[in-house]
């Protein structure tokens, strides 16, 4: 890594091989925004400024960049190359990055000075903030930070010419209204079920905690067990579709033995039906704003990924919102960890730690994406057959849904960038090609289960031990693979379509 780096930074395509150049660094907040310059010795040139985020802010930017520009280049007609760029902060950045993208290039072209913006992954600055072992935090050092990360990391900064929302991410304030309100509706459900185990715990053990629909209506109606209790000669004989839970709570409440009587008030009731009716209400927007999305989202991809079985056309929406310009990722190994389905693993020494998800990225898109996977891997043969494969493997159900969510998201990355439809051969084609070839990409880099041991390596401690693990672990490659080919072929004949009742006691065998 370290041998591409500095191949890179004489790189005709990098922006830093062009002498001279300014560093920009922007610490965008609430209203305002930090400013911080370096030039091409990554040395602070003056002071930083602190501009307010309306267009006045933005100009005096752009008269402030003039005169940082004329500090470092000898003549101020020679050309100069300005690199900018602002951490992802939660939308705050957005303005300034659309600001310096599209005005300025045409302000600054009478002053020959170039601009390239670029929008930073936090974690990243942070790291480097971390190895440059700074201790203080302030919007000042931030700002220089930001600046200090486009000098020493050139190959790790992406750069756009537009910012201005484009396509599906014109959508993105609608889904992120949906999230809004699922967190809200979340948090009241959470505060008022502590209350209805108190004052209710039979719904709490008839839902065994998961409460729905049902139960939400019931409770804006009668929030408490005594409630019910009292209505019991009143209530209808035709209830509608809250009879059947109606008539199992009445069974399961008796009169004047039940403690839960005692905390039962008036005001513990109007709480109860009041939060209820918002939950209601809640489940009632959430709909509606996700109609919304779908019926607003004019992109022709939606019935692109809809030929994926499993994929409906609001979790296309959604995966195209989080996606954005597919052109970003070099691969498909580079989607995956955005969403972070990749595996990841920790080894130290003799520690040998277990793979396990990395759950980086987006939590509303890989929740979206892992429920498409459990519809697809039960309506689509190929993603079946994937999961039978599993399945003979002694994988879990979850290990095995993440497996096919991660298919999923190697094919759409595939079908975005070459602009087809759903073909399970394509991704057959492509399992063989790279069954036949190997995996080039882990020799690249380093990563090589025969590699030989050196003599100094066989003297280490428990060397010997690894040599000998190694050793039967090669003798017993065949009789695995055999047992698993046996085990997957079984397994996906036993994986037909099945009820749902025996998916989950087949799940329940298997966990």
């Amino acid at each position: 890594m370290a041998t591409r780096s500095f191949t890179y930074l004489f790189h005709p395509l990098n922006p830093l091989a062009l002498d001279p150049h300014l560093l920009l660094g922007i610490d965008a907040s609430k209203g305002y925004a930090d400013l911080a310059t370096l030039n091409d010795k990554r040395k602070p040139i003056g002071k930083p400024i602190k501009l307010d985020d309306t267009s006045t802010g933005h100009a005096k930017s752009l008269e402030w960049i003039v005169k940082k520009a004329n500090l470092v280049r000898t003549n101020p007609t020679d050309p100069i190359v300005v690199l900018c760029a602002a951490e992802s902060t939660g939308g705050y950045e957005r303005n300034w990055l659309a600001a310096l993208s599209s005005a300025a290039p045409q302000m600054l072209a009478d002053h020959n000075i170039t601009v390239r913006v670029a929008r930073l992954n936090p974690r990243l600055v942070n790291a480097s903030r971390k190895a440059e072992n700074q201790r203080n935090y302030s919007d000042e050092t931030s700002a220089y930070a930001i600046a200090t990360f486009l000098g020493a990391y050139p190959n790790q900064v992406h750069y756009k010419e537009c910012f201005a929302p484009q396509g599906a991410e014109r959508c993105r304030p609608i889904l992120n209204e949906i999230k809004g309100l699922t967190k809200a509706q979340t948090a009241e459900r959470n505060r008022l079920q502590a209350d209805i185990q108190v004052v209710f715990p039979h719904l709490i053990a008839h839902t065994r905690g998961k409460l729905g629909k049902q139960a939400w209506q019931l409770l804006s109606i009668y929030p408490t067990a005594k409630s019910l209790s009292e209505a019991r000669g009143k209530l209808k004989k035709d209830a509608g579709p809250l009879a059947p839970i109606i008539r199992k709570m009445l069974s399961k409440v008796h009169d004047k033995t039940e403690a839960s009587f005692i905390f039962d008030n008036e005001q513990v009731r109007n709480s109860i039906k009041r939060t209820a009716k918002r939950i209601l209400t809640h489940e009632q927007e959430i709909k509606e704003v996700k109609m919304c999305l779908v019926e607003q989202m004019d992109d022709a991809r939606v019935e692109q990924l809809c030929t994926i079985p499993g994929i409906a056309e609001y979790s296309a929406c959604t995966l195209l919102i989080e996606i954005g310009d597919i052109t970003r990722f070099e691969n498909a190994s580079k989607l995956a960890a955005y969403f972070g389905v990749h595996p990841s693993i920790r080894e130290s020494g003799d520690f040998k730690g277990k793979s396990k998800l990395s759950k980086n990225g987006s939590a509303t898109a890989r929740n979206i994406l892992y429920l498409c996977a459990r519809v697809g891997m039960h309506h689509c043969p190929h993603l079946r057959h994937l999961a039978a494969e599993k399945y003979g493997q002694n994988r879990k159900y979850d290990d095995v849904v993440c497996i096919v969510a991660h298919k999923i998201l190697r094919m759409i990355y595939g079908m975005l960038t070459n602009g087809t439809t759903y073909d399970p051969k394509i991704d057959v084609a492509n399992g063989a090609r790279k069954a036949s070839t190997g995996k080039p990409d882990e020799k690249a880099q380093g990563i090589d289960e025969n590699l030989q041991q050196t003599d100094v390596e066989l003297n280490a401690p428990n060397a010997q031990t690894q040599t000998d693990s190694t050793a039967s672990k090669t003798n017993s490659d065949v009789a695995t693979k055999e047992q698993n080919s046996l085990n997957s072929k079984q397994a996906e004949s036993d994986y037909a379509p099945l009820s749902s009742y025996e998916r989950r006691k087949r799940k329940a065998v298997m966990t």
